[in-house]
């Protein structure tokens, strides 16, 4: 029994399942609801982004199934091994593991950045007592269309790698 295979493949897994499921779950169901509620939607979002740890838990899962994805990949491949890397289940793993890299970056890279703006503009709005004003709205309206914008990217990135990586055992 392998335990380094079993505990990576643990934490592949469930960090895997927890920053997707999340990523769906916020692009599926909660903004599109949050979209059809009007300011309480707008409110809702607002402090959801601003106040809870979801920009904070994220990035963390996402690092987390990285980097044991990246230690399972050198496993599995044998140290990337060519004759592994060229048949059908390591190229499918390769693109899966690829696009997962790439989901990865760009959820940091773009995503959280755009969170975390729009968590620091609100807080700003909080801090100075009075309704934000027609500026601090369009750069909150435009924060929110670039998160959703890029959270559909890493979403496609993110489906990508979930088939490429499930279907590659059976190839």
């Amino acid at each position: 029994m392998d335990i380094v295979m079993i505990v990576l493949r643990l934490i592949h897994i469930f960090a895997g399942t927890f920053w997707a499921g999340s990523a769906f779950f916020l692009l599926l169901v909660l903004l599109p609801a949050l979209n059809t509620m009007g300011q309480e939607g707008n409110r809702f979002r607002q402090m959801f982004i601003a106040r809870s740890r979801f920009i904070t838990v994220m990035p963390i899962a996402s690092l987390l199934t990285t980097v044991a994805g990246v230690l399972l990949f050198v496993r599995v491949s044998d140290h990337f091994n060519s004759d592994w890397l060229s048949s059908d289940g390591g190229i499918v793993l390769s693109i899966g593991a690829l696009a997962g890299l790439l989901a990865f970056g760009h959820g940091l890279g773009t995503t959280n950045v755009t969170f975390r703006k729009s968590a620091a503009l609100i807080r700003a709005i909080e801090a100075q007592g009075s309704p934000p004003t027609e500026s601090q709205l369009a750069q909150l309206q435009a924060l929110g269309r670039r998160g959703a914008s890029n959270g559909r990217i890493s979403g496609v990135l993110l489906i990508i790698s979930i088939v490429g990586m499930s279907a590659a055992r059976y190839m």
